[in-house]
């Protein structure tokens, strides 16, 4: 379907994906499209579209704001991500993840029925389908095995529902991806803060981790990103779309931390602190992305080397400290 212009509402705007989706997504806006960004905070500092602060658990202020803009496409972000958050959190996880996922579609299908909806679930819904381990395309069964993973699948299978009877829906399940901005409540990140901390003497030099044996799919964020630019502005697209956003490559985590530890140039110890176990973890996660090779002309290209060198620089930089690794 082609638009004559584009109103384009992106939902967490202010989250770690939002922040550089919002930039990139401007970069490729033609003069007469429109952009409009919401997120919880009122102190989102942009320079560009409008932005305005939206609680998508609030029904009638989704109605509202659909109303209001009648957008074309919709990037849904707005989520709680962190799945140790979500498990001791599981109600207002509902409540955000599902419940105002389902607000924001029933809006769009009242006010906006032609907008394409594009809806940020995760690899996460797979779970217990990766147990037999090869690399897994969209036809898997979903099978999540933690709360975060249930409440995400709950959402995606709804959108599918309203997909099969007409709303233009694409479903992005995007593997691991981490990068500059992402918290510490995710491994890089969490990784990458301790050795900057270390570097400035506020924590011995100790590094804590979890499960080392693990084995993922990681992806940078920023290629993440244009995947969803590649959902947005790629013509035609076939409603009831899903696609697999991944590298296709299996990382182990005690190579990331392996290689964090050498781009500092700090030495330290490693800890394995048991309180950092997922009750539930998969030995490997492995994803085929050959549909959004095929469908948006998307394939990930920013080398792994980069996302954690830069992720790295990040840390150290907030805390005021210098990278003398190489």
């Amino acid at each position: 379907m082609a638009y004559n212009k584009l109103r384009i509402l992106i939902t967490g705007a202010g989250g770690f994906v939002g922040t550089h989706l919002t930039t990139a997504i401007k970069e490729r806006l033609q003069n007469d499209s429109e952009l409009y960004i919401c997120s919880l905070s009122p102190d989102l500092s942009i320079s560009y579209g409008e932005h305005f602060v939206l609680d998508i658990t609030q029904r009638g202020d989704v109605f509202d704001a659909i109303k209001r803009i009648k957008p074309t496409h919709i990037v849904h972000l707005a989520a709680i991500s962190a799945v140790p958050f979500a498990s001791e959190h599981f109600s207002t996880t509902w409540d955000v993840n599902f419940f105002g996922t389902i607000n924001l579609v029933e809006a769009v299908c009242k006010y906006a029925p032609k907008c394409r909806f594009i809806f940020a679930s995760s690899s996460e819904i797979y779970g217990g389908s990766f147990v037999g381990g090869g690399v897994l395309d969209e036809s898997t069964q979903v099978y999540p095995l933690n709360e975060y993973a249930t409440i995400k699948a709950a959402a995606d299978l709804y959108l599918g529902q309203k997909a099969y009877h007409g709303a233009n829906i694409i479903r992005v399940r995007p593997f691991n991806h981490t990068g500059p901005g992402q918290t510490e409540s995710f491994v890089v990140p969490a990784f990458a803060a301790q050795l900057a901390r270390i570097s400035v003497g506020l924590q011995d030099p100790v590094i804590h981790v979890g499960n080392l044996n693990s084995h993922r799919d990681f992806l940078d964020v920023r290629d993440v990103i244009q995947a969803y630019l590649g959902c947005v502005f790629t013509e035609d697209l076939p409603s009831d779309l899903i696609l697999n956003i991944a590298s296709g490559q299996s990382r182990s985590i005690q190579d990331i931390l392996s290689s964090l530890i050498e781009l500092s140039g700090i030495e330290v110890d490693v800890k394995v602190d048991s309180s950092r176990y997922r009750s539930i973890d998969m030995v490997s996660a492995v994803g085929d992305a050959t549909k959004a090779r095929e469908l948006i002309n998307w394939t990930a290209t920013i080398p792994w080397e980069k996302t954690l060198q830069d992720t790295l620089e990040y840390w150290f930089n907030s805390y005021g400290a210098k990278l003398s690794g190489v």
